[in-house]
């Protein structure tokens, strides 16, 4: 039996996995929230050069798709996913919930605006 009692509260979740979710331990099973300002510089910065490694790089054959040129933008992609989500993690770890993100981020979205750098389109895809 599923724990949805009806497919909204379904739907309500499966939502959520769109938006990166920060996560409560590390690889090693170290609390996240008993990280150190240390322990933050270390891992954005592991993530920051497994994006820059990738992007150098061949990849990883593991992950092949049909192109070399698809499979290589996967894998940025897939990089740079693992760099949001520790940037996120380290939001909630500084006290930023859900709703305090979505907030920041419109705002860096609004200040992008004023300064030129998004377009009529962009603005209208989001």
């Amino acid at each position: 039996m599923t724990k949805y009692k009806d497919n909204e509260a379904y739907e309500n979740d499966k939502a959520k996995l769109s938006k990166p979710l920060p996560v409560v331990r590390d690889k090693n099973g170290k609390p996240i929230k008993d990280y150190m300002p240390l322990d933050w510089f270390a891992k954005l910065n592991e993530e920051l050069d497994e994006v820059k490694t990738t992007w150098a790089d061949d990849g990883d054959l593991d992950r092949m798709e049909e192109t070399i040129e698809g499979f290589k933008t996967a894998c940025i992609c897939e990089e740079l996913q693992d760099l949001i989500t520790v940037c996120v993690s380290c939001m909630q770890y500084l006290g930023y919930d859900e709703k305090a993100r979505d907030e920041l981020c419109k705002e860096g979205n609004e200040k992008n605006r004023r300064r030129g750098y998004l377009d009529d389109t962009t603005v209208n895809k989001n």
